[in-house]
């Protein structure tokens, strides 16, 4: 009886530990995605100030 307790704990810690280490995958594989649309928002906002920049030099060159 003891033993067989044992297993199971055995087992149960087993799943437990596999639980988690799928956890840390997948917080690993969602903080790529974060970087990723992190650098994606960075590169939009880029783009976004240099439109505004061009718009800026366009109305200047209309007023001259």
């Amino acid at each position: 009886m003891y033993s067989a307790e044992l297993e199971k704990h055995k087992r149960e810690k087993q799943e437990w530990r596999t639980k988690a280490e799928n956890l840390q995958d997948q917080a690993a594989a969602l903080q790529i995605n974060l970087d990723e649309a992190n650098a994606a928002l960075e590169s939009a906002s880029r783009l976004t100030d240099q439109l505004d920049l061009k718009e800026e030099q366009i109305e200047d060159l209309k007023k001259q």
